[in-house]
């Protein structure tokens, strides 16, 4: 079983437990992923990781980059804060998930102004 969702592998863990925790796919999601090469790789390539550019992770000069996300679900925080997701020390590869909504709401709190709105027409409709 392969899933990107962090509440529906929750409700696994939760629910169904050695019934179906093997069976899952310990592939990490697109989030864990880019967390992963933030904090480790791209720390390493800029001299901050603080454990030389092979390795990449568990150094804590990695706190000097902040990770943030933007992700179209609240569970994506949890998945976020899950110590799976963290390096060797508990620094997390994901420092702050904002949901889309979130992002939506600080920009029309700060002024930003929005694209215009286009209607786009109907495919197969004339």
């Amino acid at each position: 079983l392969a899933s990107a969702c962090p509440g529906w592998v929750c409700y696994a863990e939760k629910t169904h437990g050695d019934a179906v925790l093997p069976h899952i796919s310990a592939t990490k999601s697109p989030q864990a992923v880019i967390g992963s090469l933030v904090k480790g790789r791209l720390a390493a390539r800029l001299g901050c990781s603080g454990t030389g550019a092979t390795s990449g992770t568990g150094g804590h000069e990695a706190r000097r980059l902040y990770h943030a996300t933007v992700m179209p679900c609240y569970d994506k925080k949890l998945e976020a804060s899950r110590d799976e997701l963290s390096l060797p020390g508990g620094e997390p590869e994901v420092d702050c998930c904002l949901t889309t909504g979130e992002l939506h709401q600080l920009m029309v709190d700060a002024g930003v102004p929005h694209l215009p709105h286009q209607a786009l027409p109907a495919a197969g409709v004339s």
